[in-house]
């Protein structure tokens, strides 16, 4: 499999290029998502920088989705929230760091990566804790920078050639490479550019063809942007000679970036879906062979661990000298992935180890070792479908607010005199518009007002049903009678309302598969032939999207996006309280 990567010298071009969208603005927020930091920068406009460790840094209009909130997320709230920040890249490494006066977020983009948050040269927090032999990171340590490798930015002829010439890589291209820390590709690139071979010996070279490699490196490094990907597998932000190829080309380094590591992670995705579930079939047995064969080892340092009566200091350094890690409530393995929840007892911790993977040889089983088809999803063009929409029973359509701008949108732009405005009986519902609702029957009504009361704040709250009203739209309005005030984003509802008493919450998730194309819709009562019922619940809402993608998966061989299932849901702990899949084509 291709190994996506990109060069310190694309990192320096890429800054160059996005330096002035953020450089100058204030740091506003901070998410987690799957191993990546985002931090929004705001300078006019939103700008969200995303960081994957050990791989890349982007930065992106679109506001992330499925995040999580850490400590350390919070750590660098604290430190930096409004703050305005620069950003730069640390020598000729690929380390990049966001500054803002005594104060560094620094992205390491090689290796297994990192990210640390540090204040006066000492960590305040680290993502994650990394214990090497020249330098160690986590909170408390002085941060340092990894060994100094030759620093191109400050690329002087005297030095290269000293450099070069006393590497003991034995090929050109390999001193360039490690020793001028150029990378594989842009080594070959100047050795193909001076004419050379970069399987060429050191010592055959004159100080005639050193100086003519310096002159090419620093041309190379002056050199102007022309993004482009060459075969699907590597990227380059300046004209490649050396590869041959299809090649794409893009307006932006940036642009580019994400091209390329949007097909990477097509590849990953090619990954046998059942070779996956075997790796971790095998990390769960392995975790549970070893607490067995420990255990009394184990439980001892799980005491050590929760006795108070021991500075916590003390405890720490006992149990580092054992090759553990305390964190909060997990204790960590120094050597193995193995995480222990000091809470529980450790039998506890070995049961759920076994259902752990008594459930992992299901979804093996239920996957029949077949890859998911990878699904388009479909759209509808039309001005509701920017709303959370869905038809009646009868097919009636109706429309809700995701919003308050929404809600005000819908009321005063989209509502006719024959339509009718729903809303559930609780501060914080959206409003519903059943098009055509004064012709409506009960069940018409009745669904609009399932769904409105489901998508309202009840459902968060777990509630199992609330009342619901109805009303015609010119009853509905932003200015409340005189004498009277109304709270900001709030409306006045004027005359009769008509109540439907204990409406259910609950929602109905369909998906229809076509040609390659799934199309997903909400509605109170099943409308396809696979479908998902939900209620309000225990289980978190990502818990639910997960199980229904793997649901999916397993069923109908098909893959589809998280992110559709998400929009479609509300919000709130959910539970699944019937699941039809019986396939579609």
């Amino acid at each position: 499999m291709v190994k996506y990567y990109l060069s310190a010298l694309d990192f320096l071009k890429w800054i160059e290029e996005i330096g002035p969208y953020i450089n100058g603005g204030r740091l506003r927020d901070v998410r987690s998502e799957k191993g990546e930091l985002f931090i929004l920068i705001y300078n006019g406009e939103d700008y969200w920088i995303r960081v994957v460790p050990g791989s890349h840094i982007l930065i992106q209009r679109e506001k992330p989705t499925n995040t999580e909130q850490f400590k350390f997320n919070q750590k660098i709230r604290d430190e930096l929230y409004n703050k305005k920040v620069e950003i730069k890249m640390h020598d000729s490494d690929r380390i990049i760091e966001l500054v803002s006066g005594n104060i560094r977020l620094i992205f390491e983009l090689f290796s297994n990566g990192n990210v640390s948050l540090v204040k006066d040269d000492k960590i305040v927090w680290a993502m994650f804790y990394r214990d090497y032999v020249s330098r160690k990171i986590g909170a408390g340590e002085s941060y340092k920078y990894p060994a100094e490798t030759f620093n191109w930015l400050e690329l002087s002829r005297d030095s290269f050639l000293e450099t070069v010439k006393r590497s003991n890589r034995g090929s050109l291209v390999k001193a360039l490479a490690v020793d001028i820390s150029l990378g594989g590709q842009y080594s070959t690139e100047v050795c193909f550019r001076a004419g050379l071979k970069g399987d060429e010996s050191i010592t055959s070279l004159s100080d005639e063809t050193l100086t003519k490699l310096y002159d090419i490196l620093e041309k190379i490094i002056k050199e102007e942007k022309r993004p482009n990907i060459i075969n699907d597998s590597i990227f380059s932000s300046i004209e490649l000679f050396h590869v041959d190829g299809k090649k794409q080309y893009f307006d932006s380094i940036n642009e580019g970036m994400k091209t390329f590591f949007s097909i990477g992670k097509k590849e990953e995705k090619k990954q046998d879906f059942s070779e996956k579930i075997l790796l971790a079939i095998k990390d769960k047995e392995e975790t549970i062979n070893y607490i067995n064969e420990h255990f009394d080892e184990i439980s001892a340092l799980i005491d050590l661990s929760r006795d108070s009566s021991i500075p916590i200091e003390k405890r720490i350094a006992e149990l580092k000298e054992k090759g553990w890690i305390l964190n909060g409530k997990k204790l960590s393995n120094l050597d193995r992935h193995i995480e222990i929840d000091i809470t529980l007892p450790l039998n506890k911790t070995i049961e759920k180890a076994y259902l752990d993977v008594k459930k992992l040889k299901k979804r093996l089983e239920a996957s029949n070792l077949k890859r998911p088809e990878k699904l388009e999803s479909g759209s509808v063009d039309a001005w509701y479908s920017k709303f959370r929409w869905f038809y009646t029973y009868n097919g009636k359509l109706a429309v809700i607010g995701r919003d308050n701008n929404q809600n005000i949108a819908l009321i005063k732009k989209y509502s006719l005199p024959e339509d009718v405005v729903l809303h559930a009986d609780i501060f914080g519902s959206p409003f519903c518009v059943l098009k055509s609702g004064a012709s409506a029957d009960e069940r018409d009504i009745l669904d609009a007002a399932t769904m409105v009361a489901s998508y309202s704040s009840a459902w968060k709250e777990g509630s199992a049903a609330v009342d619901v009203y109805y009303v015609k739209p010119e009853q509905v309005t932003l200015s409340p009678p005189s004498g009277e005030s109304l709270k900001r984003g709030a409306f006045y509802i004027s005359g009769k309302r008509n109540y439907i008493k204990k409406v259910p919450l609950i929602l109905c998730l369909n998906l229809r598969i076509d040609q390659g194309k799934y199309f997903l819709s909400v509605s109170a009562s099943p409308q396809e032939k696979n479908y998902f019922i939900l209620k309000p619940g225990d289980k978190k809402r990502k818990e639910v999207i997960d199980r229904i993608h793997e649901l999916i998966i397993s069923k109908l061989e098909a893959d589809i996006r998280k992110d559709d299932i998400d929009k479609l849901l509300p919000n709130g702990e959910c539970s699944l309280s019937l699941v039809h899949l019986v396939g579609s084509k």
